[in-house]
């Protein structure tokens, strides 16, 4: 079974129809689900960030977003006033509500019928949906792997987490593999991520995930995307590329 999770939308995108003539070529005789979560906020940031480096708009956001994240949180009775105006910004409600997300795959995985597992393939932030539901699917306990195979492109999730990493392969089951697919190019997860997180982390769409683990395998695939939306319309040859760099 496999399970496609999107990132950043654009009102006009048939995003089901996106994944679908990419998967036919590597997943034919699979079960495909295309889950869809918060597209409000969604299409909120695909709209604000579709457009180039330069734009006005994007320059806004960032510089709004940069002093949000900067801010120090006070402590005491003002903590969560302060919190919920962080989350006013479109970015840090998705963020938030990814992890929720990822929650809820994770039990409904655990509740699905599988034979040989699930493969997960997630866009940006739909990356950071499948962390989540890693980190939940590793409390089962050796041996109830049920996650045969993961696709992270251009993740929005930070790639120097040791533990969060090695929790994540523990949801792995045996042979299965994590690859991670990034872009030196990815401006949008160079600025947006970086700003938010108050550069103190770097995305996994942007760098390997720094892991000995032979389930972890991270594949450069900036001589083919040169935007963060570009993953998707290069999933044939992304897939190809990933399988050829397991060894399999």
């Amino acid at each position: 079974i496999v399970v496609c999770i999107d990132g950043f939308l654009t009102q006009d995108a048939d995003n089901t129809r996106q994944w679908r003539s990419g998967l036919r070529a590597e997943y034919s005789s699979h079960e495909w689900n295309h889950l869809q979560w918060e597209s409000k906020k969604l299409k909120e940031l695909g709209e604000l960030l579709g457009g180039t480096a330069a734009s006005e708009a994007a320059k806004r956001f960032f510089r709004a977003l940069a002093r949000k994240s900067a801010a120090k949180i006070p402590s005491g009775i003002l903590a969560p006033l302060a919190f919920i105006k962080l989350l006013g910004n479109p970015w840090h409600v998705a963020v938030v509500r990814s992890q929720m997300t990822g929650a809820l795959l994770a039990d409904l995985l655990t509740r699905t019928e599988h034979q040989s597992g699930f493969t997960l393939i997630g866009h940006s932030l739909g990356a950071r949906v499948i962390y989540a539901a890693l980190q939940a699917l590793s409390t089962l306990g050796a041996g109830q792997a049920i996650v045969k195979d993961v696709h992270l492109l251009g993740g929005a999730v930070g790639a120097d987490d040791e533990t969060g990493w090695r929790n994540a392969c523990r949801a792995i089951k045996r042979g299965g593999r994590i690859h991670n697919y990034y872009s030196e190019h990815d401006w949008v997860l160079k600025n947006l991520y970086r700003t938010a997180q108050a550069f103190s982390s770097q995305p996994v769409g942007t760098t390997p995930i720094p892991s000995r683990s032979p389930k972890i395998v991270n594949v450069d695939v900036s001589d083919l995307v040169r935007a963060h939306g570009a993953y998707r319309m290069n999933l044939v040859t992304l897939l190809r590329r990933g399988v050829e760099a397991s060894g399999r």
